[in-house]
């Protein structure tokens, strides 16, 4: 193992024709007509699949798409399936489910050096539940020889894909886990000055603590995406229709508090920087020219 890097990953590991579980993260922006209008997640998976691959490898991914209640085909991880395909230049099998007796018969049927993809695992309240029966139901199914966590923005969250499943088969990090973890490690104990930090996401309940550490760390932060709508909304500005985070408003505050405390407060809009402009229109359309 790397001295940088504290868990054992793919590359520490004998891993030449075995059989592997990968949770990647795939939850990936969509267009109204369901097509995929950032692929970034998808290609950062990408050494992590074809190091696999160079050993010969069955890999089965899994991951989730968006919120949907059952199973709702809007939600399908086709579209992931098809765009992966062009991307690795080889077939990506999607199955119809991520458990149960056709998966595993399908695993089993599937040579080396293929690749599949179980279907949203959201389908499922059992995920979200962190349900160890689900987790041993799709270990089930795959058989597989080890678990590889290569989805750094759900490692965190203690799902059935993420924490249950690592109960039941031996787990190692993919490329991409390692590589984040490095680089977002070596920022936070050996910053480069200035430290400019950008945050984004639609969440701010899921960053609290990595946003307490910043306002420590950081010389100044940028605050974008649908995170900076909360913020906004909590200062008391209009967002419209746009995404943002209810009941948020002490944690803000909280978060204001403490940056005031290490640049004063009348320095606070230079440290945690919110977007002084934004678009509008009446929807995310192109059929509707925006402001």
């Amino acid at each position: 193992m790397g001295r940088k890097f504290p868990k054992q990953t793919i590359r520490d590991v004998d891993l030449r024709g075995k059989t592997i579980l990968l949770r990647a993260d795939y939850n990936v922006p969509l267009t109204k007509r369901g097509q995929i209008s950032d692929d970034l997640r998808i290609r950062a998976s990408l050494p992590t699949l074809r190091y696999l691959l160079e050993q010969n490898c069955k890999i089965v991914i899994m991951s989730h798409l968006g919120r949907p209640k059952g199973k709702d085909l809007k939600f399908s991880l086709k579209v992931v399936a098809d765009h992966l395909s062009k991307l690795l230049s080889r077939p990506v099998e999607l199955l119809d489910d991520c458990v149960g007796e056709a998966v595993h018969q399908a695993v089993r049927r599937a040579p080396r050096g293929s690749v599949l993809m179980l279907e949203n695992l959201r389908f499922y309240d059992e995920e979200e539940a962190d349900d160890l029966t689900f987790a041993k139901s799709i270990q089930r199914a795959v058989r597989a020889d080890y678990f590889v966590q290569d989805g750094f923005a759900v490692a965190h969250r203690a799902h059935a894909s993420t924490h249950a499943i690592t109960l039941c088969v031996p787990g190692l990090a993919g490329l991409l886990l390692e590589k984040e973890y490095v680089t977002i490690t070596e920022a936070m104990n050996k910053p480069k000055r200035p430290l400019v930090a950008v945050i984004g996401g639609a969440k701010v309940s899921d960053k609290i603590l990595l946003i307490k550490r910043l306002i420590k760390k950081a010389d100044r932060i940028l605050i974008g995406g649908a995170m900076s709508n909360t913020f906004l909304h909590c200062r008391g500005f209009n967002v419209g229709k746009s995404v943002f985070e209810s009941g948020m408003e002490k944690v803000v505050a909280e978060i204001y508090d403490l940056a005031a405390a290490k640049v004063g407060a009348e320095n606070v809009d230079d440290f945690l920087v919110l977007p002084i402009d934004v678009a509008v229109a009446p929807e995310i359309s192109k059929d509707f020219p925006r402001q």
